[in-house]
């Protein structure tokens, strides 16, 4: 047990560099642990990176990344989202970037379209969605369309009953 008298009496024994150095270390922390437990969630701002996080999550079938990414109401379905979700590239790294968005009508949330495709492809990456890009794909590329609504703070969280909602039943 960290006993609060004998740091302060060791702290006052340090040389004044000792005592500054001390000091800010501690400060340091402190902030470190406040960050830690007040917003520091380590996920990313925007949308489009958000996205991004979700595909690379996905891929590596990380069900803690997104339960943590998810909306509360939809996070139990992440087991359901890794079995059902889209088939992407086997045995090979991938590279996901932020292709678009979904035309939505309901104010807070949004649908947006994720390019996925092998990283040893290589090439230029759309940056839209056209008319007809299912023929123009490259080999392995697949387009995930991902849902998200925004909570009370306005950060966007994967809404995954949406998600599975699109893509419908699977064939068995």
């Amino acid at each position: 047990m960290i006993q609060p008298e004998k740091l302060f009496a060791t702290l006052m024994d340090l040389p004044t560099p000792g005592k500054v150095a001390s000091v800010l270390l501690l400060v340091g922390l402190v902030f470190g642990v406040l960050y830690g437990f007040a917003g520091g969630s380590g996920l990313p701002k925007n949308l489009t990176e958000r996205c991004v996080y979700v595909v690379e999550a996905y891929s590596r079938q990380d069900a803690r990344r997104l339960r943590k990414i998810a909306d509360p109401q939809s996070a139990p379905l992440v087991s359901q989202w890794l079995k059902e979700g889209p088939t992407l590239p086997k045995d090979e790294a991938i590279q996901a970037r932020f292709f678009g968005l979904v035309p939505h009508q309901k104010i807070g949330t949004a649908g947006t379209i994720v390019q996925v495709f092998p990283k040893s492809r290589s090439g230029s990456i759309s940056s839209a969605p056209q008319a007809g890009d299912e023929e123009e794909r490259q080999p392995g590329e697949v387009h995930v369309t991902l849902y998200w609504k925004r909570d009370k703070n306005g950060e966007w969280l994967f809404d995954i009953d949406r998600t599975l909602l699109a893509i419908g039943p699977r064939a068995s």
